[in-house]
């Protein structure tokens, strides 16, 4: 896929524990890498779809493949944080969709 519907920066985070100096941890998210993507928030149909494969899937994130990617991880897109549940990659691996639920 060529460059241009990339044109989107995301930044992947994952969560790290920071130890709190009183014999427990804290959970903070740190940023892992800023990649060029595509983001659709979902509409009409497909949101419905995607709520019925995944609870209340909200947006669609496409990237280039990473095989680092997980839902333990998450994205934020233009100050907005979005949970990951489900890594789908092409059967090429060429490209990743993600299925994301937005915090609010």
């Amino acid at each position: 896929m060529p460059a241009a519907p990339y044109r989107h920066r995301v930044t992947i985070q994952a969560v790290t524990l920071i130890f709190d100096g009183m014999g427990g941890w804290e959970e903070t998210w740190a940023d892992l890498a800023t990649v060029w993507a595509r983001v659709e928030a979902l509409k009409g149909e497909e949101y419905f779809a995607a709520a019925q494969m995944q609870n209340s899937v909200s947006h669609r994130v496409t990237m280039r493949y990473r095989a680092d990617l997980t839902p333990t991880h998450r994205l934020v897109f233009e100050g907005r944080t979005l949970d990951i549940e489900a890594v789908l990659p092409d059967e090429r691996k060429s490209r990743l969709v993600i299925m994301c639920t937005e915090q609010v």
